[in-house]
């Protein structure tokens, strides 16, 4: 119960809001009578003319609006049916949205074509009919002519012709609706001259009437402002009051109606429920509402803060490791569990003068002050790497994540001007930590910073290296040891940066596996690798080529098909054709990229691993490994002592008892050559017989080199 009183002191009030305003009616009902003569000589002329035009044209220019809407509504879909967005499974999903859509735009057309009045409209909608006709005619042209390959062909050089169509025709259905928009605008104020030009005759008589109804309506008016009005100012004026200053005083209106009084009484209930809530949507605004922990915004506002501040500051920010598959694994609510978990074990491990917050999804920040010890952050960030790497037991079990942390500080050399880019430097940091391993700390610096950059750089650059003509192929020799004759070459790609010069592989074919430009890049090398043998043949047919595969390659689809048609294309031979993959690479392929192994030695072709030994070298599964050829890596010829040699003694002698061939990597000096001297049946490549060489130079070896000594010798 308010100051003002109870439910029964308002109802006992002597003047009521009835009372008050069946007094007034009884002054203006002269008024009325008035106005109602000339209600009556004019209703028909309003029903006529006023609500046929605006009732109609209402309908009209709804109708339209919506078509208009509607065809919004279905250019995404479209973009996704003819650009083939996602692949031919989401462009099929796309297009069974576009044909509901084009059901629902049909019935609306036929909604309009009922509402055309004259022939003006008519033509406009019929154009608008014509066009939209055209379009799905286009649309169906393109949906049947051009797949996802075709497709993806043209958009690298251009807009596809069928498409021009398309869009020319999809725009023009909103030039021809915005015409009869107009057409149905320019009807209305035909109509509406009309109405001015009566109204004009009618407008003596209400100026008349309206006189002498302003005269009673002020009396009651008067009566009105005391009980009714003036309260209600009281009311409106105590209520901004309250908004401003948020107090809690009851709203005290000294004379009124009971229903006004009543007001002021619910008002002053709500304010007080306002102010209670006030604090409530404070806390939502800047609490993490899973964590309870601060959230992105009342982190940054505090961190401000502290940036801002004369001291030090330090931002952790930490990044969950494969958080994603727990939430794949054991479902979301085990995913929500161990945030919360893990978001109590950062406010443990960290100090109690930290500030802790979740910045959303995965993703926790930790704000320090410094101070005089440059070692305090270090230790921080061990300690809650250490607290989040511990195993979680959950309600749907056990699990253990680890987390990527990244640290700036404001005193790197960057002097971040807001919280915002301190913590930018701190996220960039994170990712820095991810692509070195994840489970670990990584610091922003400048340095670090500028050489990402010039990665990103050259990332980009690469993206255009193909198609620019700056890849290039060298080609080493590979020899039998003991006969010393040329059985092939390895084909290596270089790129001859414009700026940077030629680049070895090991500068930026990382890059192209992160982009996924390996696959075109392989494609490419590939395709210059057999037209290199070919030319090889003709003076030697027995000449082979090998040519390294990706993991990438392996898992794309068509792999073996793409391989196949590109030896077909240069009639070469599948067993003049070898196919290098990785130790890890093979130990580690999916079902599909194991199977693409088996298909190509089948076809004939050969599949070597290379690199053996800096990899898994688990020796009891390279009898299952899908491959007929071991490329020993340099680091056993190249290691010191005996036992080196005893451990290459072994890895020779189990894969030739495996019926494998094997060839020696990293021959570079007669050292090299003497410590394989005693082995038969290898062959054998190094910087000893033969750098790697261009593609005229190779030619040009392959038709005049003289055979090398042999190890024997």
């Amino acid at each position: 119960m308010s100051a003002l009183g109870s439910d029964s002191r308002v109802r006992a009030s002597g003047r009521s809001l009835r009372r008050i305003w069946i007094s007034s009616v009884a002054v203006l009902v002269a008024a009325i009578f008035f106005l109602g003569l000339l209600a009556a000589s004019t209703h028909h002329f309003q029903r006529a003319v006023f609500e046929g035009t605006t009732s109609t044209h209402t309908k009209k220019a709804s109708a339209v609006g919506e078509l208009l809407v509607m065809k919004r509504q279905m250019t995404d879909p479209l973009v996704g049916v003819l650009y083939r967005l996602g692949g031919d499974e989401k462009a099929a999903v796309a297009k069974a949205e576009f044909d509901g859509l084009v059901v629902r735009f049909e019935r609306a057309l036929v909604v309009v074509e009922g509402l055309i009045e004259n022939p003006a409209e008519e033509a406009h909608f019929g154009t608008a009919l014509t066009v939209w006709d055209e379009v799905g005619v286009e649309i169906e042209k393109a949906w049947v002519n051009w797949n996802g390959e075709t497709l993806a062909d043209f958009l690298s050089q251009g807009e596809p012709p069928l498409m021009i169509p398309v869009w020319q025709r999809w725009t023009g259905i909103d030039n021809h609706l915005g015409d009869l928009q107009v057409e149905m605008s320019t009807t209305l104020e035909t109509r509406a001259d009309e109405v001015m030009s009566r109204l004009n005759v009618v407008g003596a008589l209400v100026l008349g009437t309206v006189a002498v109804a302003l005269l009673m309506a002020w009396m009651a008016t008067r009566r009105l402002s005391r009980w009714v009005l003036r309260p209600l100012t009281e009311v409106s004026r105590a209520a901004q009051r309250l908004g401003e200053s948020g107090a809690r005083e009851p709203i005290a209106v000294p004379e009124g109606v009971a229903e006004v009084r009543e007001l002021a009484r619910v008002l002053s209930a709500s304010a007080a429920a306002l102010h209670e809530s006030h604090g409530r949507l404070h806390t939502q605004a800047h609490v993490d509402s899973m964590t309870a922990l601060p959230n992105r915004k009342a982190f940054l506002d505090r961190l401000g803060e502290l940036v801002d501040g004369p001291g030090k500051v330090a931002v952790l920010f930490v990044d969950l490791d494969d958080f994603k598959h727990v939430n794949d694994s054991k479902g979301h609510a085990a995913g929500d569990e161990l945030l919360r978990v893990l978001g109590l074990r950062l406010q443990a491990a960290s100090r109690g003068c930290d500030i802790v917050a979740r910045l959303g999804g995965d993703e926790f920040a930790v704000a320090m002050e410094v101070g005089e010890d440059p070692t305090a952050v270090v230790t921080v960030a061990e300690r809650l790497r250490a607290a989040l790497d511990a195993p979680v037991d959950l309600a749907a079990g056990r699990v253990r994540v680890g987390c990527s942390i990244g640290v700036a500080v404001t005193d790197d050399g960057t002097a971040p001007a807001s919280a915002e880019e301190l913590l930018g430097n701190a996220d960039f940091a994170m990712y820095l930590a991810k692509n070195q391993g994840k489970n670990r700390a990584e610091r922003y610096s400048v340095g670090l910073h500028a050489g990402v950059q010039a990665r990103h750089e050259l990332r980009n650059d690469l993206s255009m290296a193909l198609e620019r003509d700056q890849l290039v192929t060298y080609y080493q020799p590979v020899f039998a040891l003991d006969s010393g004759e040329l059985l092939g070459f390895e084909a290596l790609v270089r790129w001859q940066h414009p700026e940077r010069g030629l680049l070895l592989p090991e500068s930026f074919l990382d890059l192209a596996e992160d982009s996924g430009a390996i696959i075109h890049i392989d494609a490419w090398v590939r395709d210059q690798a057999c037209a290199m043998l070919a030319e090889l043949r003709h003076h030697s047919p027995g000449q082979q080529m090998s040519v390294n595969l990706s993991p990438l390659d392996l898992a794309s689809d068509g792999i073996v098909a793409s391989i196949v048609a590109t030896a077909e294309r240069y009639a070469n031979p599948p067993s003049n054709l070898v196919f290098e993959v990785t130790e890890g690479t093979a130990m580690t392929s999916t079902e599909g990229a194991a199977a693409a192994l088996a298909e190509l030695r089948q076809l004939g072709f050969h599949v070597a691993l290379d690199d053996f030994g800096t990899g898994y070298s688990a020796l009891r599964y390279l009898g299952e490994l899908p491959a007929d050829i071991v490329k020993v890596d340099r680091s056993f010829i190249h290691g010191p002592g005996s036992e080196q040699s005893c451990l290459l003694d072994s890895v020779v002698a189990l894969v030739q008892h495996l019926g494998l061939h094997v060839v020696i990597e990293g021959i570079e000096t007669p050292a090299d050559l003497q410590r394989v001297s005693h082995y038969t049946g290898i062959a054998g490549q190094g910087f000893l017989f033969a750098r790697p060489m261009p593609t005229t130079d190779a030619l040009d070896y392959a038709r005049h080199h003289a055979p090398i000594p042999s190890a024997a010798g």
